[in-house]
């Protein structure tokens, strides 16, 4: 496998009159220059409360009762097909299933287990061209592969297992399978060694081995370890290393702050996006109640754990997550002002483990969207109880839970719809 440090985007200055009628009636700009070889996007201006977007509920899968056809126990991951069906990884089970686009069950796919098409443990699934599905099984370390309709159509092997990592899978539009792993053996950076993106294509041939730029220096972090779990958590509120696959086939990465992201692909000139940007303060309750969470995290680990690391920053950075539509454009999950939270629900701890702490205070979720090529489009403001997880336009696909706890899947449409930059 090559090792690649850093991949480079060819992108188009030219945003074209759709760019200028789009901004036209709006309070921010998008302008285009170069550096060195960068291409550089900057966005100047408020994103003022009355332009922020909201999600619309188009569709809701699901019922608070009944068998595991109609209910979901903890929503973990979902693919959506060119014409609508959905593949909802449901890891309380686990199981797989499919449903059409207008949310009726078509089958369940594969099963529990170690054989063909089963699975156990899901670190994350992605379409392909064709609308086959691919989905990491962590457990077993393979990778299976299913058509559109839910039959096994290869199933191949992973150098590890039993490497569990959030959305450890991502695909692309050229038909490649990105994981996230271990890539080296440095435990002077990390105890579990350096962490990057593993390129395979559809059928289990490694490509390349991608390791993000280190464009800051590593964050603070804290260890748990009992004789058979260790965890290694960052300190909230710290600036970190962010980096996901765009479906563009390209590396998306960033510092978290400054507000600056990085678009790069293999051939062609890097794009820098930057967003003007403020830094937001840490509310002296929304630092305990990140500490509090985290001990109690870690002492489900070892149950005699105490904080021995920094405290908790002053401020925050400008985003915590990048995510990439099916359509290649950026979904950059934004920190925001803290609000308390009234009538704070009793949160859910297993067996034998301590309460964990009551959330009093939480952020409103917000992502800053962005065209492919850098051009601003607008921010969507996201309720709490709602998980965004796919994207493609102005369509939403996630998760959304009720009052009472129950999960939904359910697909939004975003209003106003943005203008596309043409």
């Amino acid at each position: 496998m090559t090792r690649l440090a850093v991949f480079t985007l060819l992108a188009s200055t030219a945003c074209g009159d759709g760019l200028r009628s789009a901004q036209a009636t709006a309070p921010w700009r998008t302008a285009f220059d170069s550096t060195g070889d960068t291409i550089v996007a900057r966005t100047t201006g408020e994103v003022p409360n009355e332009s922020e977007r909201k999600l619309v509920l188009e569709l809701q899968i699901g019922q608070a009762e009944g068998n595991d056809s109609v209910t979901f126990g903890r929503i973990e991951h979902l693919a959506v097909t060119s014409d609508g069906r959905l593949f909802v990884f449901d890891g309380q089970g686990p199981s797989l299933k499919l449903f059409d686009s207008t949310g009726t069950l078509v089958r369940f796919v594969g099963r529990k287990g170690g054989g063909p098409a089963e699975f156990e443990q899901v670190t994350g699934i992605g379409t392909l061209p064709g609308d086959r599905v691919a989905l990491w099984d962590a457990s077993h370390g393979r990778v299976n592969v299913y058509t559109a309709s839910g039959d096994l159509s290869t199933q191949w092997r992973v150098p590890i297992s039993g490497f569990f990592s959030s959305d450890g899978l991502q695909t692309d539009s050229t038909g490649a399978v990105v994981l996230r792993m271990p890539i080296g053996a440095d435990k002077s950076k990390a105890s579990f060694g350096v962490i990057g993106l593993v390129r395979f294509n559809a059928v289990g041939d490694a490509r390349d081995t991608i390791q993000p730029p280190a464009w800051i220096d590593p964050p603070p972090t804290l260890r748990a370890q009992s004789d058979r779990v260790r965890s290694m958590r960052n300190l909230p509120f710290a600036p970190r290393q962010i980096s996901t696959w765009s479906r563009s086939g390209a590396l998306l990465s960033g510092p978290s702050t400054p507000y600056a992201i990085y678009l790069t692909h293999r051939a062609g000139r890097p794009l820098r996006i930057e967003q003007e940007w403020k830094p937001l303060r840490v509310l002296p309750d929304e630092g305990d109640h990140a500490r509090a969470d985290l001990t109690w995290a870690m002492r489900t680990v070892d149950p005699g754990w105490n904080w021995t690391g920094p405290g908790i920053p002053e401020t925050k950075p400008a985003y915590e997550r990048l995510q990439s539509g099916e359509d290649a454009r950026i979904w950059v999950k934004i920190h925001t002002t803290a609000e308390r939270i009234e009538n704070p629900e009793e949160r859910r701890s297993e067996a034998g483990q301590p309460p964990r702490p009551v959330q009093r205070y939480a952020e409103p979720n917000a992502y800053d969207v962005f065209d492919s090529n850098g051009a601003y489009l607008g921010r969507v403001r996201i309720d709490r109880r709602q998980q965004i997880m796919r994207m493609l336009g102005d369509r939403v696909w996630g998760v959304l839970t009720d009052s009472l706890g129950v999960a939904y899947v359910a697909r939004w449409r975003v209003e106003p719809p943005f203008q596309r930059p043409e």
